[in-house]
């Protein structure tokens, strides 16, 4: 099974800029690559655009044979600040972190922007991350452009399809390492 989650949702806006609110876009590209995961088959649950992540958390119970996805979009004080990045928790395991990695490179060449790579998420600004510890056998958090960055969205509006599409061939052929 693969989880599916919007990082931000109608509770929590998540980073604005350049006249968009991350969570109208992690909502978007979520539904985006839930409909392809459906149209090629695979099996996914998805968040609730109404509940918190302890609520959405405390009801998913993912577990070792499941993938675990949480779509996000960086932002910074500096508007130059450019690229897409898979976060991973510290502990992850080799699967994991090959998702993170394949994620970041898709990304990275559909949009045509750096590849920051993947990283744990003690190199992240927060240290800890819930959703990566919900222990689902892979887990991943893409950070997929920055949304402070004008070029990165403008990528990001033109191409959004093709991420979508990408990213959801990833995750189901993760969860087929289960089945």
């Amino acid at each position: 099974m693969i989880f599916l989650s919007a990082g931000h949702h109608n509770k929590d806006a998540g980073a604005v800029a350049n006249g968009f609110k991350e969570s109208e876009l992690t909502k978007e590209l979520r539904d985006l690559i839930a409909s392809e995961i459906k149209r090629i088959g695979g099996s996914v649950m998805l968040d609730n655009d109404n509940e918190t992540l302890s609520e959405y958390i405390r009801r998913i119970k993912p577990g070792s044979g499941s993938v675990l996805c949480e779509v996000h979009f960086n932002a910074s004080s500096n508007p130059n600040a450019s690229g897409v990045e898979c976060l991973h928790a510290s502990e992850a395991g080799a699967t994991s972190k090959n998702l993170s990695n394949e994620i970041s490179s898709v990304v990275s060449n559909s949009l045509g922007i750096t590849n920051r790579g993947a990283k744990s998420e003690a190199e992240s600004a927060r240290g800890r991350l819930a959703i990566l510890r919900t222990k689902a056998g892979i887990a991943c958090l893409p950070e997929i452009c920055f949304i402070t960055n004008k070029n990165d969205m403008e990528s990001y509006q033109a191409k959004k399809s093709q991420v979508a599409v990408c990213i959801a061939h990833l995750l189901v052929r993760y969860d087929s390492m289960f089945s």
